[in-house]
């Protein structure tokens, strides 16, 4: 049925609260488009009082008004309170150019007003639990943090994975570096491998900036150590083969590892079963010794 513009109004389940640049640049470009073709399709809505609540496409209504358009077609339908929320969650989940932490808002909304776990969620709007939850530890993240996703700094996921690795302090770090993409997400795969004493340890040496957190990643090691357990007694150059497996210039890995023994604590020492200066004798010969870990071999 053609309804009145007038009488149509938002989801009041749309947890929607900031407007991109990205989705403002969209609704003036449907908004031309209805302008010369008029509006295509039609709209979900239920009735309430004298007017109609539109269960989805909020964008295309803006749009609609955007262009003068006096009237549309509209299906009407009765919907409970959840499924009018469900619909505007998976709206809002499926637009990229919404606002990542108001779609993140929009799914923890839905699970808190109807006591719905992650595994539930991921089902209802068809998305993997691992996302859902990505989503909902999202909105743990300080608004000075979510600047840097909302200026195009950082991506959301990097934000997310820092996060968990080190919360704030290491998103406003990694902010001013320059790591970016593939690297930080490799970097905090690299700390969330570490067990959570070294990992505090290595994140708050990164942030005073006594580590290069590249440094780290030459080896894509953890901490540039393979498993310590499968280091314990090896020569020089039993030490240098183990290290060349797990990248592919061994003699960086070495680099690393010396650069590094000296933050070790004495646990990972004892499990190397190396003193300090032993070690750094022995990663010196091997880098000498060992010419097939050089790049290209």
């Amino acid at each position: 049925m053609k309804i009145s513009l007038d009488k149509l109004v938002d989801n009041p389940f749309n947890e929607r609260k900031t407007t991109t640049k990205e989705a403002q640049e969209g609704i003036k470009t449907l908004a031309d488009q209805m302008k010369r073709h008029g509006f295509l399709g039609s709209l979900l809505a239920r009735p309430h009082g004298q007017k109609y609540q539109v269960a989805f496409g909020s964008r295309r209504l803006k749009a609609a008004k955007l262009a003068g358009i006096k009237e549309i077609e509209v299906e009407v339908k009765e919907l409970s309170d959840q499924e009018m929320t469900e619909i505007s969650t998976m709206e809002n989940l499926q637009r990229e150019d919404v606002d990542v932490f108001d779609r993140a808002a929009h799914l923890q909304a839905y699970m808190k007003k109807y006591d719905c776990s992650g595994n539930k969620a991921a089902s209802v709007f068809g998305m993997g639990v691992g996302n859902a939850n990505n989503y909902i530890r999202l909105l743990q993240v300080s608004e000075g943090s979510r600047r840097f996703v909302r200026n195009g700094t950082l991506g959301w996921r990097n934000v997310e994975r820092l996060f968990v690795s080190g919360g704030d302090e290491l998103i406003r770090t990694m902010a001013y570096s320059p790591l970016r993409g593939d690297k930080l997400e490799r970097l905090a795969g690299v700390l969330n491998s570490m067990e959570a004493s070294t990992r505090q340890r290595i994140v708050g040496q990164i942030c005073a900036e006594e580590i290069d957190p590249e440094s780290i990643l030459i080896s894509g090691l953890k901490y540039a150590v393979p498993k310590k357990d499968e280091l314990k007694g090896l020569d020089a150059n039993q030490l240098a083969k183990k290290l060349s497996q797990h990248l592919k210039d061994g003699a960086a890995a070495l680099e690393v590892v010396a650069a590094q023994w000296e933050h070790f604590d004495s646990a990972d020492k004892a499990i190397l079963g190396l003193d300090a200066t032993v070690m750094l004798d022995k990663l010196n010969q091997a880098k000498n010794d060992v010419p097939q870990l050089t790049k290209g071999n």
